[in-house]
């Protein structure tokens, strides 16, 4: 369990720092929140973010599969969106860190 504590502490933290995509990040917390028996209740933001994102490719793989045209026009309104939650996102990420923190 401090493993995957340590490693969503790490996450959120790139996202702070912007050294990691947003969108990406989120998807990576929620997938790892699943392992926690009692994730902090800031999860609930990042799961609704992810699931009303779930349209937008972020994986090469995943972009590789989408026409030029339709994923320029998905990673615009996938900015569109990032940029209006943004804050929630970076404020979710401050609050599982304190909360897995003194866990640890």
């Amino acid at each position: 369990m401090e493993e995957i504590q340590t490693k969503i502490i790490e996450i959120a933290t790139q996202i702070i720092n912007k050294e990691i995509d947003l969108l990406e990040g989120c998807r990576t917390l929620v997938y790892l929140q699943r392992e926690l028996t009692e994730p902090p209740e800031a999860f609930f933001v990042l799961r609704g973010i992810d699931s009303e994102t779930d349209i937008f490719p972020i994986a090469p793989a995943e972009r590789k599969q989408w026409a030029s045209e339709a994923l320029s026009r998905l990673d615009r309104e996938k900015n569109e969106y990032i940029s209006l939650v943004k804050e929630e996102i970076i404020e979710a990420c401050r609050e599982i860190i304190t909360s897995l923190s003194t866990d640890l």
